[in-house]
């Protein structure tokens, strides 16, 4: 068992975003994920900025404790343990055998 948070981080000032004056819209400038696995209650977290920098290879770069997340979201990811909010793993998690990545 997988659990699977996301969303993203909204610009304080959304007037100074780089496509409201091009196309009208607003992009976030990062997203966010925290994953929860089941067998051992791990958890993981990464903030990674809207960016073409941002890939696969550079994914380690982009964790962090999962109450970093709580604290800019003013909310708390409910489903881990309070000791392991602070916990930043050294690697991002083995992508699993098979995995596509889809």
């Amino acid at each position: 068992e997988l659990l699977v948070f996301g969303g993203v981080f909204w610009e304080p000032k959304p007037d100074r975003n780089p496509f409201l004056r091009s196309h009208g819209i607003t992009i976030p400038p990062a997203f966010w994920k925290v994953l929860v696995r089941g067998s051992d209650g791990e958890a993981i977290a990464w903030i990674i900025p809207n960016s073409v920098a941002a890939t696969y290879d550079n994914l380690d770069q982009y964790l962090v404790p999962i109450r970093e997340i709580e604290q800019r979201l003013g909310g708390t990811i409910p489903v881990v343990e309070d000791f392991r909010k602070d916990r930043v793993p050294e690697y991002s998690w083995q992508v699993p055998l098979g995995c596509d990545r889809s």
